[in-house]
């Protein structure tokens, strides 16, 4: 049975409260024996990285790529020298919200939901095969339709279809074993209106703060503890 992350569970308050025990609790260590944590993702985790490596700092040392992690196409052209190449702890990844974009020429998704759900499966083998990692998926974030129209690009993307493409992530990470951090929901839950731009896509500074806490969360609960020898004192 996969559980979910805290943050699914707790309200903000209690969120709060729960990240300051928990990395209480985890102890910390070199920068050389930290566990290696990697974060994969589209312009949305380009925004949260940064502050989660704040946040974890001491804990874990965080690994994100520079660009724009993209479809799943993308990732999984990239999973060697994104991932597996660190040999990571954990993997806390996503990709959808460019999937699911459909062409105002065509009307054709980047990425077909059936392709989609191929590459995911292919995703999590190559993880589970080749790293002893633990993984984490994180829900694609909310789109708010009206918005997003008014958006120049060539593209359109719909609240719909990103609950269509987690429908079948979720189905997947549910068959593999894999735990979901549902950032979909911890953004619902924060208020779109109010950690949301007005493009109806990305965050505010204090958006990308709260995606960080519910991502750094997640994470603690998921790195290995620290043996003895490797506790600082």
């Amino acid at each position: 049975m996969i559980l979910p992350c805290w943050h699914r569970l707790l309200g903000a308050a209690m969120v709060s409260t729960l990240f300051v025990l928990r990395a209480a609790a985890v102890e910390a260590v070199e920068p050389e024996k930290a566990p290696v944590v990697v974060l994969i993702g589209d312009s949305i985790r380009m925004g949260y990285a940064p502050v989660v490596a704040e946040m974890l700092e001491g804990k874990s040392r965080v690994i994100a790529a520079k660009e724009n992690g993209g479809d799943s196409v993308r990732v999984l052209e990239n999973l060697s020298e994104w991932a597996v190449a660190h040999q990571p702890a954990v993997v806390h990844f996503n990709c959808g919200l460019h999937d699911l974009k459909q062409s105002r020429t065509t009307k054709l998704p980047q990425v077909p939901l059936d392709k989609y759900e191929e590459n995911l499966r292919t995703i999590v083998d190559r993880l589970q095969k080749e790293t002893k990692a633990r993984l984490v998926f994180a829900t694609t974030t909310p789109i708010r339709d009206g918005l997003h129209a008014k958006r120049g690009g060539g593209f359109d993307r719909r609240e719909a279809d990103v609950r269509r493409y987690n429908e079948v992530a979720l189905k997947i990470m549910k068959e593999k074993g894999v735990e979901i951090d549902d950032l979909h929901a911890v953004v619902m839950k924060a208020g779109l209106d109010k950690i949301q731009r007005t493009d109806g896509t990305h965050y505010t500074p204090e958006g990308s703060k709260v995606l960080a806490k519910a991502v750094s969360n997640c994470i603690l609960n998921h790195l290995p503890a620290s043996p003895p020898s490797q506790r600082t004192r």
